[in-house]
């Protein structure tokens, strides 16, 4: 197989650009997060023609039947499984680096499942292909990842609430409808061709279908990915995913048992210190008082109302703070704030072991728990490839 040849900035594909996760890929390189000198458009015949705008400029949709990958450097797959196993292998066959959110290949050993900051280092083998995990995923191996370096992680409980958009614009399109339908006619039937039963003011106590164990796929899925990431294929979790009447944004509340004691303070300045964690907590002075709807000043002091409530400098990673605001105190999908960002709040020592913790995390899935880390870890996948050839090209 023969490479692509490669300038400073790739040509970039997108499988499945007309879909929810597309679209919030092609929003982010909208806002330059991606340096591409092309990109093109690719869907099912029924996208085919469509035109989008990416970054001021319009891009036709391609029909993937008919797509030619030659010349392409980067492929991101932001389609389905079947889509993914059928046009991963030819895309790898041009040449390209493929990038997959499927879900296609999170479990195939010569495909490496890559978490940013977690295990990106497998992407220094310049692998052909990269597998992404779930949304849910992500924030969570980030989180263990540092719980069990610091100390030590022995039990997770986990119960995650799933929006809509997890199944796309027709799982969105579903739920409004149904919704609509509620209101206008309480008695009328629902439907329920991506949701069964309909989720319409309803919560549905499985996300994707059952296996025989009782499990879902998406909960075996989660287990699966997270002790792969973090290589600790005997790690105890028990999950639960739960699909809820919400447009957008993932939420989920977390047990984590530890092998040490954990102490509050320490447990949110390990959090706040975790790249892309926002923590919605009161402020805490490094004197232990505690500041509701506080805000820190430029020179360090906190401030409640119009009143100076501490001089000192506020405890450095207590709180990440936007725009000198101190974020509220517990996030939600609608009022969390920076969609790039995982947000924590909730968060508490077990009252009855100080060997546990209890947390509530929400996000957007389709931002930062899909495209912002997809494009992360093309970054860095691309950055290596391009290392590995100029050792490869430069004499001995």
């Amino acid at each position: 197989m023969v490479r692509a040849q490669r300038s400073a900035d790739p040509c970039i594909v997108l499988v499945g650009a007309t879909g929810a996760l597309g679209a919030a890929v092609l929003e982010l390189i909208g806002e330059h997060r991606m340096r591409h000198r092309e990109i093109r458009l690719v869907a099912s015949a029924q996208s085919a023609g469509r035109e989008i705008p990416v970054g001021g400029r319009t891009k036709t949709v391609h029909d993937l039947e008919d797509f030619d990958f030659a010349g392409a450097d980067l492929v991101l797959f932001c389609a389905s499984e079947a889509v993914s196993r059928r046009w991963v292998p030819v895309a790898m066959a041009a040449g390209a680096l493929v990038v997959d959110a499927s879900g296609a290949f999170s479990a195939h050993p010569e495909v490496p499942l890559v978490v940013p900051s977690v295990n990106d280092c497998l992407l220094a083998e310049c692998p052909e292909a990269v597998a992404v995990p779930s949304g849910m995923t992500v924030p969570l191996t980030l989180l263990l990842d540092a719980v069990e370096r610091w100390r030590g992680v022995r039990q997770v409980v986990m119960s995650t609430y799933e929006s809509a958009s997890g199944l796309g614009h027709q799982g969105v399109d579903e739920l409004l409808e149904g919704s609509e339908l509620t209101l206008s006619d309480p008695g009328a039937e629902l439907p329920a061709d991506r949701f069964r039963p309909a989720l319409a003011f309803n919560v549905v106590p499985a996300v994707d279908r059952l296996m025989e164990d009782g499990a879902s796929c998406q909960e075996r899925r989660l287990v699966e990915e997270t002790q792969r990431v973090l290589g600790l294929p005997d790690a105890e979790m028990a999950v639960t995913c739960v699909r809820v009447p919400v447009v957008s944004g993932h939420g989920a509340t977390l047990f984590v048992e530890t092998g040490d004691p954990v102490d509050r303070q320490g447990l949110v300045e390990l959090l706040a210190s975790l790249p892309d964690f926002v923590v919605h907590d009161d402020l805490v002075t490094h004197d232990g008082r505690v500041v509701r709807d506080g805000f820190v000043t430029d020179d360090g002091r906190v401030v409640r109302g119009d009143r100076v409530v501490h001089d000192g400098p506020a405890a450095r990673a207590a709180v990440v703070l936007r725009d000198g605001k101190a974020p509220g105190s517990v996030p939600t999908p609608l009022t969390a704030g920076d969609p790039d960002r995982f947000h924590v709040g909730r968060v508490r020592v077990s009252p009855h072991t100080s060997r546990g913790f209890l947390l509530w995390l929400v996000f957007d899935n389709l931002r930062a728990g899909g495209a912002s880390t997809l494009l992360r870890i093309a970054r860095i996948a691309l950055a290596s490839r391009a290392s590995d050839e100029r050792l490869k090209s430069s004499p001995c």
